[in-house]
């Protein structure tokens, strides 16, 4: 078992609220795109901390949030 609490990685969610603070483009080539989390996504954001530290590559879907 992972950190991420799953006994397999590609099963792992983690599902939070997010405004795009910011969006650029680097010199070379890539995007960035920086999130501004709601102050009680702690455990999303050491979840993503993890996926980092393990080098791990996630896939992100974005939706509108009905009113």
């Amino acid at each position: 078992m992972n950190k991420l609490g799953k006994a397999k990685t590609s099963e792992a969610v983690i599902q939070f609220e997010a405004i795009v603070a910011k969006a650029q483009t680097l010199a070379d080539g890539g995007i960035r795109i920086t999130l501004d989390l709601p102050e009680d996504a702690i455990p999303q954001m050491a979840m993503l901390i993890e996926a980092k530290r393990e080098g791990l590559p996630l896939e992100f879907e974005a939706k509108v949030k009905p009113k």
